[in-house]
């Protein structure tokens, strides 16, 4: 029965997913936006177990001491006090946006910032160019990283013939990247579709702990 009735819940609620899609009267009785608000619930439900599971994680860590406790700490203490904060004064609060836009943003823009040289010298090591192919992705790859700074342009301007480095990085966007992105994407459909249509038949059994 453990596997048996999430097989059942999963097999069902996808078709009535499905019908609420294509069928009319369901359409008309706003079923699928109640599955959406039921949505929601669960997301909510979720938060509250990652929560809990934070401070299960870390308090272990901190009552033991463990390397580096004194961050565990810090992260619950933040958690718990930026949460309070927000269920008594809402998120629409000046006070309380001021705190997210003058800390998380300027960290993650500093996290972005100290990842960009470990995806340089990923790169680096990525596109040595022993193949053509690496050839070319190592040259449009450089292409793209300079013209976006401003030696890229002062290299070879805007106003120049075929619109500098910045006309020729627009066209590596917009024309091959765009091309294969799209082929990316197109090959990603078909594998959730064909993920989901597994579940959908109860092929895929692995989400209820089977190996």
């Amino acid at each position: 029965m453990k596997r048996q009735v999430p097989l059942i819940l999963t097999t069902a609620m996808a078709i009535v997913v499905f019908l609420s899609v294509v069928s009319y009267s369901l359409t008309e009785l706003q079923v699928q936006a109640k599955i959406d608000r039921m949505r929601q619930f669960m997301t909510a439900v979720l938060m509250f177990m990652g929560v809990a599971n934070l401070l299960r994680v870390h308090g272990n860590v901190i009552s033991k001491k463990e390397r580096n406790w004194m961050f565990s700490g810090w992260l619950l203490v933040i958690m718990f006090v930026y949460m309070i904060f927000g269920m008594a004064v809402g998120n629409k609060n000046l006070t309380y946006r001021w705190f997210y836009d003058a800390i998380i943003v300027p960290v993650n823009g500093t996290m972005y910032a100290l990842v960009a040289f470990y995806l340089t010298s990923a790169s680096y090591k990525a596109f040595r160019a022993r193949t053509a192919e690496a050839a070319i992705m190592m040259v449009c790859a450089a292409w793209v990283m300079v013209s976006n700074v401003p030696v890229g342009d002062f290299l070879w301007p805007s106003t120049s013939a075929l619109g500098g480095m910045a006309g020729i990085r627009d066209w590596i966007v917009s024309v091959p990247n765009s091309a294969v992105s799209r082929a990316i994407a197109v090959g990603i459909f078909l594998g959730g579709f064909a993920s989901n249509l597994r579940i959908f038949l109860g092929l895929e059994r692995r989400h209820l702990g089977a190996g």
